[in-house]
């Protein structure tokens, strides 16, 4: 897979290189945990190759596990300028924008992340997340339907709800019976 370069900026071979490796070392740091490491490899391949999106998201990344939710959607939204299509870039701002509580925002975000990319589980659960805060329920239980992908085998959340209740009402009527 190739990175987006920006071919008015004159970049060096080694540029290119270091910033690619630093990449990498983030990317190996994040996944042990070490986030804060792995911010300062980031920010030094930004610092050498600015537009290579992959680094944007990857830091966007590492900020959200820091709980740093308004830097994380700054840098999704950068991933998104340089890469309007990156469907996992659209989820993971609509997993900030409900961390920030803008629910309405992050449902527009899922909904684009699915134009891209219908089948994508995450965009379906992370909607069915802001319909759920936004009192939404039949809709957000019918997202959780599609990312589960369990329509086509018969299962529903409403029917699963609905014997839930159920359950609890003869529950509840028995041990009323008994008290």
């Amino acid at each position: 897979m190739s990175n987006v370069i920006d071919t008015s900026a004159k970049v060096s071979d080694a540029q290119l290189k270091d910033s690619m490796l630093r990449h990498r070392r983030g990317q190996a740091l994040a996944c042990v945990g070490r986030y804060r490491e792995a911010l300062h490899s980031f920010n030094q391949a930004i610092d050498l190759v600015s537009d290579h999106f992959e680094v944007w998201y990857d830091r966007g990344d590492v900020l959200a596990n820091l709980g740093q939710y308004e830097a994380a959607l700054a840098d999704f939204d950068h991933v998104l300028a340089l890469k309007p299509d990156h469907a996992e870039a659209w989820t993971f701002r609509a997993v900030m924008l409900i961390h920030l509580n803008r629910y309405r925002e992050a449902l527009a975000s899922c909904d684009r992340a699915l134009e891209i990319q219908p089948d994508d589980a995450e965009a379906w659960t992370f909607r069915g997340a802001a319909l759920n805060h936004l009192g939404r329920y039949q809709e957000s239980y019918d997202s959780y339907d599609q990312a589960l992908g369990m329509r086509q085998h018969g299962f529903s959340w409403k029917k699963l709800l609905r014997s839930i209740v159920r359950f609890m009402q003869r529950i509840t009527a028995k041990l009323r019976f008994c008290f």
